[in-house]
């Protein structure tokens, strides 16, 4: 559970997945917490965050540093997102397979969000959809992810070829190369 605190009063849940703070990108615990440092104690922000599934916004009055260090802290577990060429992506920890109900057999990284108008956009890729393979290779990490991109990149490639899993579907999709 959330401690008390600010996230709590606002009504951030454990499992919620942020992703943006006051209007900027949250990429790991570190920059949540940097950013979070840096902001006025009292000023009221939006939170950009995924729960079971879904893009929320919650507004959220700051309180001490302190508080938000330490609940960044505890809720680091083993979360891995990272946002690649207009997706975002994580692992699939124990606790995002038991929120979106994958089961553990599934091996990829799942899409928590996907930027508007980016080319993963236009491909039709789905916050929820999980990419199982680049270019042939499995990926089990958002940062294999990006570097078997940069792998199809460096071998002169326009696009890198994903196997996506979709509910029981499994699909190809080509996405572009930044």
């Amino acid at each position: 559970s959330v401690p008390k605190g600010p996230a709590k009063d606002a009504g951030i849940r454990s499992g919620d997945v942020i992703l943006g703070f006051d209007g900027m990108d949250v990429t790991d615990t570190r920059a949540l917490i940097r950013i979070v440092g840096s902001s006025e104690v009292g000023k009221v922000v939006i939170i950009n965050l995924i729960r079971d599934g879904k893009n929320i916004n919650v507004n959220v009055k700051l309180g001490r540093f302190e508080e938000a260090e330490a609940n960044a802290r505890r809720s680091q577990k083993s979360q891995s997102i990272k946002v690649i060429g207009g997706l975002a992506l994580s692992d699939l920890n124990e606790r995002v397979r038991a929120e979106l109900e994958i089961d553990d057999s599934l091996r990829g990284v799942v899409i928590l969000d996907v930027e508007p108008g980016s080319n993963a956009q236009k491909k039709g890729l789905l916050v929820g959809d999980i990419i199982v393979e680049v270019g042939q290779k499995l990926v089990e990490t958002p940062k294999q992810f990006e570097e078997q991109l940069k792998v199809s990149k460096s071998k002169g490639r326009s696009a890198a070829l994903l196997l996506v899993k979709r509910g029981e579907q499994e699909l190809f999709v080509a996405l572009p190369l930044e």
